[in-house]
């Protein structure tokens, strides 16, 4: 995870470096590309973060981290935020096309047999598909909380 955070964070700064002008505001204070790319030579991990009142605490950040915060925060939330993609959905999508490709083969057989199976494992791919889409913008929503907290407090 550390690699990629690494990866991640030269990826931010090759972006700052085209886009200098960036910056977000919360709370009446600026916050400039480069500290969106100096927050990843802190960054733990995604998963300390929870979305509780002291998430703040759980990231080391030591201040208060109110509800309020959380929504102004998601509000003006930076768009490098989104660079930062959970390891475990890259690999994710790699596998949902595998399956999508075995899924069109097993269709492919039922339409040769028909019948009662065929509706059954439809309804089943459609259930799957939406699991996997809250999943992933679950996923994503906190990830990106995450690294807007980082941002709005480490400096």
């Amino acid at each position: 995870m550390a690699t990629l955070l690494l990866l991640r964070s030269q990826q931010v700064e090759a972006e700052c470096k085209d886009n200098i002008e960036f910056t977000t505001t919360v709370r009446g204070q600026s916050y400039t590309c480069a500290d969106t790319a100096s927050l990843f030579q802190v960054l733990g991990e995604p998963d300390d973060c929870n979305e509780s009142a002291d998430s703040a605490a759980a990231v080391g950040l030591g201040k208060e981290f109110t509800e309020g915060m959380q929504t102004e925060l998601l509000e003006n939330c930076p768009e490098s935020c989104d660079v930062c993609e959970d390891e475990e959905e890259l690999e994710g999508e790699e596998e949902e096309e595998e399956e999508e490709e075995e899924e069109e083969e097993e269709e492919e057989e039922e339409r040769r047999k028909g019948g009662r199976r065929r509706r059954k494992r439809r309804r089943k791919r459609t259930r799957r598909k939406r699991r996997r889409k809250r999943k992933r913008r679950r996923k994503t929503k906190t990830i990106s909380m995450y690294l807007c907290a980082k941002i709005v407090w480490s400096y």
